[in-house]
């Protein structure tokens, strides 16, 4: 997949950037990705999302301000969507948390499974990735949309479709939740 990065350049989205990202002027020869492939990469750059800043217990940091989408995040954006499927993609992210986890010697780690059922012995919710440790399960939800949103529509997406969907499957939590919001 990384390599496949390599090799594409910005010209093979040509079309679909300029949709977007009208009198874009760039470098159409340059590659998606110029990175060396190594593992402590992938594990600096997981180390410094929200995500991870939440599992170890401390605030997330507020989003850098600027342009919201450069030509190159949405070529490899696109290439993304072209090139893998979105269980792949649940796997390798899953699979680098759980690297990430370890190597940190993350307290109470227990095991990363993705796109299994979040309760044994039911199939729905089915998180696309769960994290597992001595005190909490944690359910991961990610979405790979063909076009690429605003993050305020994906907040929006995600307070109303993934809460719905465990509120459905579980209703234990949905109890919860319906008791807070009256």
């Amino acid at each position: 997949m990384i390599q496949s990065f390599k090799r594409t350049q910005l010209k093979d989205y040509k079309d679909e950037i300029l949709k977007e990202l009208p009198g874009a002027n760039v470098d159409w020869e340059q590659p998606l990705a110029e990175r060396r492939l190594q593992v402590q990469n992938a594990r600096d750059s997981i180390g410094r999302t929200n995500l991870f800043l939440l599992l170890r217990g401390m605030s997330a940091e507020p989003q850098k301000g600027g342009k919201t989408e450069s030509v190159k995040v949405l070529a490899q954006y696109l290439h993304l969507r072209q090139k893998a499927n979105e269980a792949h993609l649940h796997y390798c992210l899953g699979y680098a948390l759980k690297d990430l986890l370890q190597y940190h010697q993350f307290a109470g780690f227990i095991d990363v499974e993705t796109e299994m059922p979040l309760v044994k012995g039911r199939t729905d919710p089915v998180p696309d990735i769960t994290i597992y440790t001595d005190t909490d399960t944690y359910a991961l939800e990610f979405h790979f949309f063909q076009k690429q949103f605003a993050h305020s529509e994906i907040q929006r997406y995600a307070v109303k479709d993934v809460i719905a969907k465990y509120m459905r499957a579980l209703p234990h939590l949905n109890s919860i939740l319906e008791t807070i919001n009256t």
